[in-house]
């Protein structure tokens, strides 16, 4: 059990990622945002092509997170122009779009054949009870410790995380009141599209580095969002983490290993089934 966890934690600490990257863009611009995985293989994908290509990995990383950071932006900027007047239903509907067509794109750009995926810091590692964990298993556990830590004090202590949620809940008034809202949603699209980049390089060395795999990690990321209410940050970090060691625990049993892939869909149907449980609860009361 002790080596499924170790072995679960970076996978772990990217579906955290991507899950408070879901629920930083709903909470602070009212969309479900479908497409979070895709930008972050376009950026994870740039990076392994950089590689291929004899670039060094650490700025092969950079590059990677600008292009999240300018996909972001761009689907940011797209939303507060052409989708304001638009309800929740619609914006993230249309992310459903985006999502399909990065996807093509992807496949047309850097094909559906793995790639060669290398860790930052190879052959480093600390034992811990006869169990080594290497220190890229430590950095991407860290990062996601960071991203969950600043990601809490920005929405609920922040003057920032004020206006934006005022935003997202009603982006016209905002706007007559003083809010930059382009800008701001821009930026929060810009910030969110870096997370994403950041948990697909992340978890690359650990999974095989095709395009669309990567892509549908997606759904462990909406997993944790979802156990988060897609409102906190911290359950949501704690259900990534779950989630990676229950896929990973899964593995070792024989007879079940096979469906290992499906722990996601489970969870999301028991979250969903618990939350209308209590809606039906506090109806009756």
């Amino acid at each position: 059990m002790i080596r499924a966890f170790v072995a679960s934690l970076t996978a772990g600490a990217s579906y955290a990622i991507f899950g408070i990257c879901i629920v930083l863009i709903y909470r602070m611009a009212g969309t479900l945002n479908f497409a979070t995985t895709a930008v972050g293989a376009m950026g994870a994908f740039s990076m392994l092509a950089l590689l291929d290509n004899g670039v060094p990995i650490f700025q092969a990383a950079a590059v990677a997170l600008i292009v999240g950071v300018l996909l972001g932006a761009t689907l940011g900027t797209t939303f507060a122009v052409l989708f304001r007047d638009h309800g929740p239903l619609t914006r993230s509907t249309v992310t459903i779009a985006v999502l399909l067509g990065m996807l093509a794109a992807g496949f047309r750009i850097f094909g559906d054949s793995p790639r060669a995926s290398q860790p930052f810091l190879p052959g480093r590692f600390v034992e811990v009870a006869g169990v080594r964990i290497t220190f890229d298993t430590m950095i991407a556990v860290t990062v996601a410790l960071v991203v969950t830590t600043v990601a809490s004090v920005v929405l609920v202590r922040t003057r920032v995380g004020i206006r934006l949620r005022a935003m997202s809940q009603d982006a016209v008034t905002a706007e007559l009141n003083g809010v930059p809202v382009t800008a701001l949603t821009a930026a929060v699209w810009g910030v969110a599209g870096l997370l994403a980049a950041l948990g697909a390089i992340l978890v690359g060395p650990s999974r095989p580095p095709a395009f669309a795999p990567m892509v549908f990690l997606l759904l462990p990321g909406l997993a944790a969002a979802l156990a988060g209410r897609f409102e906190r940050v911290w359950p949501t970090l704690g259900a990534g983490f779950a989630i990676a060691f229950l896929e990973a625990y899964s593995a070792r049993l024989p007879g079940i290993s096979r469906y290992r892939a499906a722990v996601p869909f489970f969870l999301i149907l028991a979250l969903l089934l618990w939350q209308r449980r209590d809606e039906v609860w506090d109806d009756a009361r």
